[in-house]
């Protein structure tokens, strides 16, 4: 689960959230193949692994919080307004990494506005679960 606002842990590195995010003992086996994975999907995240998470802009950090979630192994990922507040560019973006997390065979459920869910539409062939707030 990916909470609106994106909610890393600002005081550390890139690197420590996301293995964080593998703290359950199957994820933390396949700890170096999740991080992989992530960074395959993310590279920025891969060129910023020893940054301090609070020092990224609102896209990079979403992009975190993402593979935070994708450090778990996990077949389902919910996604809670994950273009709140971000740039359109980076929305774009962002939009085009959850299709390939998608196509891996992650069921992915959205929460978004209306202007997000129109945007997600334009750019989304594979089915997935959404409910667009109202």
């Amino acid at each position: 689960m990916c909470r609106k606002g994106r909610q890393v842990f600002p005081e550390m590195t890139v690197q420590e959230n996301l293995e964080i995010g593998s703290y359950v003992p199957k994820a933390k086996a396949e700890r170096a193949r999740s991080l992989d994975l992530v960074y395959g999907i993310f590279p920025r995240l891969a060129d910023r692994k020893k940054q301090l998470a609070g020092t990224m802009s609102g896209g990079e950090q979403q992009m975190l919080a993402v593979g935070r979630g994708l450090m778990l192994k996990p077949r389902l990922l919910m996604l809670d307004e994950p273009s709140l507040g971000l740039a359109p560019v980076m929305t774009d973006v962002t939009f085009e990494k959850i299709g390939e997390i998608h196509k891996m065979g992650t069921a992915i459920i959205l929460e978004w506005s209306r202007t997000s869910a129109s945007a997600l539409s334009l750019r989304c062939s594979a089915p997935m679960c959404w409910k667009a707030a109202m």
